[in-house]
């Protein structure tokens, strides 16, 4: 059994030194942040590291890019509905004036998107607005904040969670 463990370790060992850098290169392809393309692919390679099927040094490349494949796909998949709710509840739209149900509708929808993120836990609100309002990756939160890039991420999780349940309700 030890053996099989060994070997499992270098077979993922050389599948990170061989497979990161065209892994990389295939997710940066997909993805416009550089930094969400390697949190990308230091996924793929957790993801392989936890298979609990066994995987053989033939079959790992095409199992390490069907692994990139299904995260760039997930990731584009959120952030397409992530611009699409924002595009809807955050920027103003032009109206017609014979539309003034639909103006009231989409302001109201922007007073309790506001009001949501401003009742956060003071540190994930820091955290929502400059991730949300201002664009800004978790790693640079973290150094802006003096933080870990995890607890970064923890609190944009849980931000997300808190304004998606509760804009659910009127949405």
């Amino acid at each position: 059994m030890k053996g099989k463990m060994a070997d499992f370790s270098c077979l993922l060992a050389d599948s990170y030194r061989m497979l990161r850098e065209p892994v990389l290169l295939y997710v940066c392809s997909k993805v416009e942040s550089r930094e969400d393309a390697e949190d990308l692919v230091q996924e793929v390679f957790l993801r392989l590291c936890g298979m609990k099927v066994r995987v053989c040094a033939e079959t790992v490349r095409n199992l390490v890019f069907t692994i990139a494949r299904n995260l760039v796909t997930d990731y584009l998949r959120r952030l397409y509905m992530k611009r699409e709710a924002v595009s809807y509840v955050c920027e103003s739209q032009p109206v017609s004036v014979h539309d003034v149900e639909s103006r009231i509708v989409a302001e109201e929808l922007r007073r309790l998107f506001r009001h949501k993120v401003s009742v956060l836990p003071a540190r994930r609100r820091e955290v929502y607005v400059l991730n949300h309002f201002q664009g800004k990756g978790s790693a640079e939160i973290a150094r802006q904040l003096n933080l870990s890039k995890r607890t970064v991420e923890s609190h944009l999780l849980l931000g997300r969670g808190e304004v998606r349940a509760y804009m659910k309700q009127f949405v």
